[in-house]
């Protein structure tokens, strides 16, 4: 389990992969969110399937939406060519990809891996707002729908006055400055309580990356790990501004 970036919001939504730190000390590093005590195998483990899941995302759609969307993470990739998401390797050794399907294991070799940041989230849904972004799109992916869109927890592109369906294996692009959000799923009483509704993720880079990128390669700030307790990444303009914990520590160490 990790910790969400919005205690405020319904659901869970996690940062996975790199990370600009919090706004009080920036830094650059793979995001560290995992709950309890975990052996280094174990964070490993959980790095590199968060990072195969986003490279798998990364290869279909690169061949499957248009491709405008894909030439603007593109350019700013190539503007600031920082790690891929790569189970927190650093960019120092090719990295092979791999998908569980039952009990199988799909390995997959010379592929591009994904962009370098972006969230996972379940049963989430957050009031109509904006967000500040270095590029243009963000690309999300609901894996999961046990329930029909009557459940709400639908997608709202308000800027634009469209609703999309929540289903299962659904892809949807948008461009976080206009305004959006989910509307909150129906609360079905029972003694578990709220039923496994909705999971996804999506690729989604912080304004501040590509600032902390530069530091890191310049040797102004050290690579770090962080406890990324509220939304530091995933900003918009009516962010609540709690204390953030932090925890970093150089890795060449």
């Amino acid at each position: 389990m990790k910790k969400s970036v919005r205690l405020e919001d319904s659901g869970l939504i996690t940062l996975e992969g790199y990370t600009a730190g919090s706004r009080t000390c920036s830094q650059f590093g793979w995001a560290r969110n995992l709950k309890g005590q975990l052996d280094s195998q174990m964070i490993q483990s959980q790095r590199y399937r968060a990072s195969s899941l986003f490279a798998l995302l990364w290869n279909v759609i690169s061949r499957a939406i248009p491709s405008e969307v894909i030439a603007d993470l593109d350019t700013f990739l190539e503007a600031n060519p920082i790690f891929r998401m790569d189970a927190g390797s650093e960019g120092k050794a090719a990295m092979r990809f791999s998908i569980q399907l039952g009990n199988h294991e799909l390995d997959f070799f010379g592929r591009q891996l994904a962009p370098p940041s972006g969230a996972i989230g379940y049963n989430y849904s957050r009031h109509i707002h904006t967000e500040r972004s270095p590029n243009r799109y963000v690309i999300s992916w609901n894996n999961r729908r046990d329930l029909g869109e009557e459940h709400g927890g639908n997608f709202y592109y308000a800027g634009y006055g469209i609703r999309v369906a929540g289903s299962g294996d659904m892809l949807f692009v948008h461009e976080p400055k206009v305004s959006h959000g989910t509307g909150l799923p129906s609360r079905i009483p029972s003694p578990e309580g709220v039923p496994y509704f909705t999971s996804g993720l999506s690729i989604i880079l912080s304004s501040r990356l590509s600032d902390a990128w530069k530091k890191y390669c310049d040797g102004k700030i050290n690579s770090g790990e962080f406890d990324l307790v509220l939304g530091d990444e995933l900003e918009d303009g009516d962010a609540i501004q709690n204390e953030k914990r932090r925890e970093s520590w150089n890795i060449n160490s």
